[in-house]
């Protein structure tokens, strides 16, 4: 469970986590270990919930993911990430399922 509050209308998702004496270091690290995130907006309430497999394979060089809560200025969808895509539980949980 990560928590954020919105920036510019979008929530980001960070892929890394505090390691020994402080440092960074990605979850792929451990991707056995971990099924699915989950992402609290504080300011809209929204709870977002992203399968691993996905969060690592879409964006395997960087350290989060960035999800959209306010429609872009320039209208763009193509490859924009709304977090209200995300908001299925059970949707998850039925793909992490047919994995297993």
């Amino acid at each position: 469970m990560k928590s954020c509050k919105l920036v510019h209308g979008t929530a980001t998702l960070p892929l890394r986590k505090a390691g020994p004496n402080g440092y960074l270091r990605k979850y792929i690290d451990e991707p056995d270990t971990i099924d699915f995130f989950a992402l609290y907006v504080h300011d809209t309430e929204q709870i977002a919930y992203i399968s691993a497999k996905e969060a690592f394979e879409s964006c395997p060089g960087s350290t989060r993911l960035v999800f959209r809560v306010d429609p872009p200025k320039n209208n763009q969808e193509q490859g924009v990430r709304f977090l209200s895509d995300y908001a299925d539980f059970e949707g998850v949980l039925r793909d992490y399922e047919q994995r297993a």
